[in-house]
């Protein structure tokens, strides 16, 4: 008999909805939604409303007889589990419940979706985590999970960041993705810093991209590792070393890249998800990260 795997997801706080998500809407009067459910629905389409309003478009859109009060009830009910967010009269989605249903939906896809490998994770003393991936593409995608958690958790308007990397890659096939880091960063940090060990035609336009949000430069620097990545995040260091074939296949990739139209996607995305093991560093070491940060700070 088949072993069932257990999934260990980084972030493992417990995370509950206040209500469950339906993909399909029923059609008016074919049966009797719960109010909230409407109302989320309603919301989900058009904000900000009134209490009126939202009670207008139920009758008008589900065909459901419900009262001023039943709506009343069930808007302050989901206002107090912090789904709806209220500005005067007029009530919206929360922004941070949103946030919450998209980590809880990630969670899922990675549990589910035959794509995204579990990690092996083997800790090393206290201070010291080590992952083992199978391609560099589940390890980026770690390192993302590893950067949210930090700015969920601990990150504050004082919080120290740097990024260091020969290329930053992973803008050519997953840009809203890379964005979303990117904005939460700015959002809750204010010293932030990138360098990109490399100048060719795709470095400038992850330099053009990144520097929208974060004082980037490029540098070149031949005794800067082919392939490492390194992120400081307060103390803690996030470190990746592509192996060594790959490493020089993207840097081939890069170099070959003039224009625009010389981008083969389905090439890098194929490089990206190849089979191989791909081990990701995390450290929790003040001195080592101040140092680490001071490399990054020296070329602005």
């Amino acid at each position: 008999m088949e072993k069932k795997q257990k999934v260990n997801f980084i972030n493992q706080k417990k995370l509950i909805l206040p209500m469950p998500f339906e993909i399909v809407l029923p059609k008016p009067g074919a049966y009797k939604k719960a109010t909230k459910d409407l109302i989320v629905s309603i919301l989900a389409s058009e904000h900000p409303l009134t209490l009126k309003q939202i009670l207008q478009r139920i009758r008008r859109q589900y065909g459901v007889s419900v009262s001023y009060q039943a709506v009343r009830k069930s808007a302050k009910a989901l206002a107090d589990d912090k789904v709806l967010s209220a500005k005067g009269r007029e009530y919206e989605i929360s922004k941070g419940w949103i946030s919450e249903a998209h980590s809880f939906i990630d969670e899922l896809s990675k549990a589910y979706l035959a794509e995204w490998k579990p990690m092996r994770k083997m800790e090393v003393g206290e201070d010291v985590t080590v992952y083992t991936l199978d391609s560099i593409y589940d390890a980026e995608r770690l390192w993302g999970d590893l950067l949210l958690d930090w700015v969920r958790k601990d990150a504050t308007a004082s919080s120290r960041n740097t990024f260091q990397a020969t290329h930053i890659w992973t803008l050519l096939f997953h840009l809203e993705w890379e964005e979303k880091q990117i904005i939460a960063l700015q959002k809750k940090t204010r010293n932030r810093r990138a360098v990109i060990y490399s100048d060719t035609f795709l470095d400038r336009v992850a330099q053009k991209f990144y520097g929208t949000y974060i004082p980037t430069k490029m540098v070149r620097d031949a005794s800067w590792a082919r392939g490492c990545s390194i992120g400081t995040y307060d103390d803690m260091i996030i470190q990746l070393y592509q192996p060594k074939e790959i490493a020089k296949e993207i840097d081939d990739f890069y170099k070959g890249v003039k224009r625009l139209e010389d981008i083969d996607l389905a090439r890098m995305s194929g490089i990206a998800k190849r089979k191989a093991e791909v081990k990701l560093t995390v450290i929790k070491n003040p001195e080592m990260a101040r140092q680490i940060r001071e490399s990054c700070l020296k070329h602005f």
